[in-house]
């Protein structure tokens, strides 16, 4: 059987491209005929490890202007959807629809696999004809639907034509039904997962006493994923205890501007790593001690669950999706601190007035799983508790809902 994966952005760098890599790889080790048709800028073409791959060459190639990123801010040069209108919008859906199609005629897939609600997934479910699509929900789009509406009627009319959907939680599946119309049978909730093969704990850590705590954070550096308040709360410990902030990932524009300079403040407690692939960054979460979530907003948050699966005490912020999935026995762990969200305004903003209490909230989490470090608190565990979530049981939950729909 044949499967075709889509993506209008890169397959990989932020969650969605990384579940799509993921996906492909545990259906590779079952033996299935992939392709994946994705995005990339055509200055900035990244190796992948695809068997066949098409991809549309966005800022000068396919398309005039750079990939439109489910995100404001991405990891990488990008248009906004906000501004994807009159002409541009036109080329955008002209040069989708077409090299969609191009795929269909020369794979001839049994299956599509199409990533994000959002307008490449409405093409898809406008064109497919008899070939059985599926829509991966990745929070991001329902995020950009909410913010912008242009592009709502084109989009709304087309995604009901799918024949079915996987959400990330119960909470999601319940939004989608709602905000789309669609049949509640046909939202499967699957989550998502981590790569044991990479993200493993080793034995339990001792705390020496005067050793550095290390905390981290791996992601996009914005302000949506409150980078600058967990500095500004770090802040607030660096003379109380000896510790350090790692901050793995990167950004673009002002907002990438504003964490350097402010970290320049905090220079011999703050170290920048830059984009690292999976193993790399699977290493340095071992090394660590607190995994920090500080994002006003996810679709899941994969790299908190594969922070959980390396043994790592976890402060985040009180995502929905996540709890939802996770569960109530992992999130009431000592290993977990959960930061009450801000008012926030356009969905990922937090409301000027409420800013130092969030800090100040941030600081008190971050403070509690730095004793339990100091006091070598083990008696919770919860790595173990996150097995279950591996891609490998991911995929088979998959294949097991495609094959009962009789697409397989």
């Amino acid at each position: 059987m044949k499967i075709l994966h889509l993506i209008s952005q890169y397959p990989s760098k932020t969650g969605s491209g990384i579940y799509l890599s993921e996906v492909y790889k545990n259906l590779k080790l079952k033996g299935y005929e992939q392709k994946v048709l994705c995005s990339m800028n055509y200055d900035d073409i990244i190796k992948t490890n695809f068997d066949d791959i098409e991809i549309i060459k966005f800022n000068g190639k396919d398309i005039s202007f750079p990939v439109v990123g489910m995100s404001d801010i991405m990891p990488y040069k990008t248009f906004l959807f906000k501004d994807l209108v009159d002409d541009k919008f036109q080329e955008y859906i002209r040069v989708l629809e077409k090299k969609i199609r191009k795929c269909i005629d020369e794979f001839k897939p049994d299956i599509i696999f199409t990533n994000h609600l959002y307008i490449m997934s409405a093409i898809v479910g406008n064109i497919k004809g008899n070939i059985k699509a599926f829509g991966f929900c990745h929070g991001t789009d329902l995020r950009q639907l909410y913010k912008n509406d242009i592009h709502k009627n084109f989009i709304l009319k087309r995604i009901n034509k799918l024949d079915g959907i996987f959400s990330l939680s119960n909470i999601q599946k319940n939004e989608i039904n709602k905000f789309f119309k669609y049949d509640l049978e046909k939202i499967h909730v699957i989550g998502g997962g981590y790569d044991d093969s990479f993200y493993y704990k080793k034995e339990d850590k001792k705390f020496l006493k005067n050793s550095e705590i290390k905390i981290i954070y791996a992601g996009k550096f914005s302000r949506s994923k409150g980078v600058i308040y967990l500095l500004k709360a770090f802040l607030k410990l660096v003379d109380k205890y000896n510790i350090h902030l790692i901050l793995a990932g990167s950004g673009t524009k002002d907002e990438y501007k504003e964490i350097i300079e402010y970290a320049k403040k905090i220079s011999p407690f703050v170290t920048f790593k830059g984009y690292l692939p999976m193993k790399e960054i699977a290493q340095i979460f071992r090394e660590c001690d607190i995994f920090a979530m500080p994002s006003l907003y996810e679709g899941l948050s994969l790299v908190t669950i594969e922070a959980i699966a390396c043994g790592l005490r976890i402060v985040t912020n009180e995502l929905e999706n996540l709890i939802d999935f996770v569960g109530k026995d992992i999130i009431s762990s000592n290993f977990v601190e959960i930061v009450k969200m801000p008012k926030l305004y356009d969905t990922d903003k937090v409301v000027k007035e409420f800013e130092n209490e969030h800090i100040e909230n941030w600081k008190i989490a971050l403070e509690k799983q730095i004793l339990n470090t100091i006091n070598n608190n083990h008696t919770d565990p919860i790595y173990n508790k996150v097995k279950k979530y591996t891609w490998k049981n991911i995929v088979d939950n998959i294949e097991k809902i495609v094959k009962n729909n009789k697409s397989l």
